[in-house]
């Protein structure tokens, strides 16, 4: 529901979303606001509408039908986790992180600049982490985005270089692959500090700082 401070007024922009269990993340980018809850398609919100509809894009050439969270991060929206079809049916790529176009969350399918050819490209694309590193979470710290999985703790930051390439770039900070010592256990515990990071792992609680 989106809240009117003038009216102090609800308004019901989605409902019947979901299942048991299962939560939203959301991602604000200029006027709009992107939903996912790891169950529906994601919803795209433009503020001063009152409806939410599914991207697209997204859904028709990317066919990504589901994600477990979703960030804003230098401009861009990144989902993650996700559910995809990429030509074997839908399958779940748990490590992977896609990204919109910068400043807009309507374009996600990738194409590359051609000036040879008068195409003009994007910078929509997607990278993969190492296979089987579940993401569970993801928050800012400082000029980086922390991306916590079940076996380790990423680094995405923002990379300028040349056309036709990824525009972030992801380093893995600390690895525990055996028992996950150390590792995000309960998502939803993941809080920021503006310096640290505090989340619940299975034997502790713990702090991340860089």
């Amino acid at each position: 529901a989106a809240f009117d401070a003038a009216t102090e007024d609800w308004t019901l922009i989605a409902s019947n979303k979901g299942s048991e269990r299962s939560w939203w993340s959301a991602a604000g980018l200029g006027d709009s606001v992107v939903f996912t809850n790891n169950v529906d398609p994601v919803l795209l919100h433009n503020l001063g509408t009152t409806t939410t509809q599914t991207i697209p894009e997204l859904v028709n050439q990317v066919k990504c039908r589901k994600a477990r969270i979703a960030v804003q991060f230098y401009g861009f929206i990144l989902l993650m986790n996700t559910e995809e079809d990429m030509g074997d049916g839908y399958m779940r790529y748990s490590s992977r992180v896609r990204w919109s176009d910068a400043n807009d969350p309507n374009v996600w399918w990738p194409v590359p600049e051609e000036p040879d050819a008068g195409q003009e490209g994007n910078l929509a694309n997607f990278q993969d982490l190492e296979y089987g590193d579940e993401i569970l979470a993801a928050e800012k710290l400082g000029g980086n985005l922390m991306i916590y999985t079940a076996r380790g703790i990423w680094r995405c930051y923002l990379q300028l270089g040349p056309a036709n390439t990824s525009v972030f770039g992801f380093q893995r900070v600390y690895s525990e692959p055996k028992n996950s010592t150390g590792c995000i256990a309960y998502p939803r515990t993941l809080v920021s500090t503006g310096d640290n990071h505090f989340y619940m792992g299975r034997d502790a609680i713990y702090r991340y700082n860089a």
